[in-house]
């Protein structure tokens, strides 16, 4: 079955305000309010009933994000960008930054630590994430054995960012990455 949130938060007010007014009648409760002053509480109570209850049904749902970074020359100057959306496709957080002189591998490291710092400051819990390094793919999610010291450690810098946060990392082509790479 499938029921909107402003479906299901309407039936659940409309049983608090039936109960409500069975206490009422019984005299259990009396309430000093008018009728269009508790229809201003219940629209209220509306309001709330469904912010709270979208927070719940998506809370566990996946978020999705893309990762990208680059290097022009390479090495040359880091450029980095990506996007997250919420599990309704909405995108609720994109970004774009120079970061100075690196290799492209070091510039999709950056763009990957950033966006899971990001996820985590947001508090998101569960985590689709696509790049189109599969390099930094496979070295993350331990396919491929990652020997550069400092790729080591940016893998260790992801690792520890990404923890509390259950996430996929897909390798997608570029061009199923159009919309990061724009970014950077």
């Amino acid at each position: 079955m499938n029921v909107t949130i402003e479906r299901l938060a309407k039936d659940i007010i409309n049983h608090i305000i039936a109960d409500l007014g069975a206490l009422e009648a019984d005299g259990v409760v009396k309430f000093e309010l008018n009728k269009s002053e508790k229809w201003g509480v219940a629209s209220e109570w509306l309001e709330i009933t469904k912010r709270k209850l979208t927070e719940a049904l998506v809370k566990d749902q996946a978020y999705t994000a893309a990762f990208d970074g680059g290097a022009t020359p390479n090495p040359g100057e880091m450029c980095i960008g990506g996007w997250i959306r919420d599990p309704q496709g909405k995108r609720i957080y994109s970004y774009t930054e120079n970061l100075g002189h690196g290799t492209n591998n070091e510039a999709e490291y950056r763009s990957l630590i950033k966006l899971m710092e990001e996820a985590k400051k947001r508090g998101i819990k569960k985590l689709h994430v696509q790049g189109d390094s599969a390099l930094v793919v496979n070295q993350v999610t331990g396919t491929w054995k990652c020997k550069d010291p400092r790729m080591k450690q940016l893998r260790a810098q992801v690792c520890a960012t990404a923890q509390g946060i259950e996430y996929v990392l897909e390798h997608v082509l570029r061009d199923k990455n159009s919309e990061a790479d724009a970014l950077t």
